[in-house]
Parts: structure tokens; sequence; C-alpha cells
């Protein structure tokens, strides 16, 4: 996996690898038009929020994943312990976008 992500080096005694994957969102026919663009935003920990490429329709399969190196620290044990990784499903409006859903993972 490291060599996949361009990291050869070894972790080290306090680090891990952490993948989140978002793989697809079912969307209820009533709240959208059936070829609606829409994109989910990860936020995890402490890094910038990453988002999948924007699909159509009402299951969109994203198949996306995003790869966290981390220091298993007390700062990201506590995180663990005490928030959620957050994933928010919007819709593109224009050159815009609306949050249209929200999920946590704890």
């Amino acid at each position: 996996l490291l060599e996949e992500l361009g990291e050869g080096e070894d972790l080290g005694a306090d680090e891990n690898m952490v993948e989140v994957w978002v793989r697809e969102a079912s969307i209820g026919g009533a709240f959208f038009e059936p070829d609606a663009p829409t994109f989910a935003i990860i936020d995890f920990f402490n890094f910038e929020s990453e988002a999948t490429p924007v699909l159509e329709g009402q299951r969109p399969g994203f198949d996306f994943a995003s790869t966290y190196r981390v220091g298993v620290d007390d700062l990201f044990l506590r995180y663990l312990s005490t928030e959620s990784l957050v994933v928010e499903l919007c819709r593109v409006r224009g050159a815009d976008f609306e949050v249209v859903g929200k999920g946590t993972i704890p």
C-alpha cells in the first residue's frame, strides 16, 4: 500500500494508515431528479477535506478511497474516542453546490 501511495518509507512505531472508502449512495427519487449530479465530501481528523468525483444518477457508484497516514498519539486517540468521521452528500448547482445529506461514522 505504501508503494502505491508513493511513500516507500516504513511506518514509525507510532504511525498507521487509515483508509476510508465511499462506495455508493442511494438517493430517493422524490427528492432528486434522476440525473442530478452529486458528490461526497469526507472530513477526517485534521486532514483537508476530500471530495469524490461528480457523478449523475440516483445510485452514484463513487468507489472512492482516501488514505491517511496518522500518528497514533494522545491527540489522535482522543479524536477517535470523541469525534466522528463526517461524509456529506452534495448536489451540484451550476458552479456551486448544496449539502443535501450528512452522515457521521463514530
